[in-house]
């Protein structure tokens, strides 16, 4: 019998063969490279570790900071609602419609619309209303709470909160408060005015009267019977 043949093997060259010192080089160089860019790339995920880390940390106190001041704001908001809730009970319940004004003295409606269609302030509104009001009154100089006719002063102030009505509502006194001030300021400096007119009035002890001169110095156009009625007056006052 016919033994057969070893078929034989082809090894590739690059095994059969030892390599060359040039290619060990190049190898190792290729090795390097590769190394440098892994550590390279090692570095920069642990730096993105590191980033992502100190992310988290922020967010982390991020959302306890929140946490506390979302307690502290819900604190805050019930306590306003209970503060809220007590004002809102100690004011009074505002009527729908204010009461209509009536006009019992001599000025009418109508003189009343054209007084604030001119005046540009509740103060200038409100004192020329009083002037109109109390043209007749013997003190209407005085201030309004030093006057007689104390129906006309509350009916003025119902007016003035009538037609100024201030933010809390027609029956607040704020507005008329001020617009009492006003007129009784302009009539104190209108008083202090005429008291300087007649401080500079020279009183009638201080005016000095002699006697007309002799009948031998009597001017011609004097008769003599007229002599003992001739005084000279000096210091007259100006008016």
């Amino acid at each position: 019998m016919r033994r057969k043949a070893k078929s034989s093997v082809s090894v590739p060259p690059l095994y059969n063969e030892s390599p060359t010192v040039p290619d060990v080089d190049r190898i190792c160089a290729q090795m390097d490279k590769l190394l440098s860019a892994f550590n390279s790339m090692s570095r920069q995920v642990f730096s993105r570790l590191e980033d992502v880390e100190s992310r988290q940390m922020e967010m982390e106190h991020v959302l306890q900071s929140h946490a506390r001041l979302g307690e502290e704001v819900k604190n805050a908001i019930e306590a306003l609602k209970a503060s809220t809730t007590e004002v809102l009970t100690r004011i009074p319940p505002a009527t729908e419609t204010p009461p209509a004004l009536t006009y019992p003295y001599k000025l009418t409606k109508e003189q009343v619309d054209e007084i604030q269609l001119k005046e540009t302030t509740a103060t200038s509104f409100a004192r020329k209303v009083e002037r109109k009001l109390f043209e007749d009154e013997k003190d209407k100089n005085e201030k309004l709470e030093m006057r007689a006719a104390q129906d006309k002063v509350r009916w003025l102030r119902e007016l003035v909160n009538y037609r100024y009505p201030s933010k809390n509502g027609v029956r607040d006194n704020t507005v008329w408060s001020a617009c009492k001030k006003g007129i009784n300021d302009y009539h104190t400096k209108q008083r202090k005015r005429v008291e300087l007119v007649f401080a500079d009035i020279p009183r009638a002890e201080e005016r000095n009267f002699y006697p007309a001169q002799s009948s031998e110095h009597v001017s011609p156009s004097v008769s003599p019977e007229n002599q003992d009625q001739e005084y000279l007056f000096t210091g007259s006052p100006t008016l």
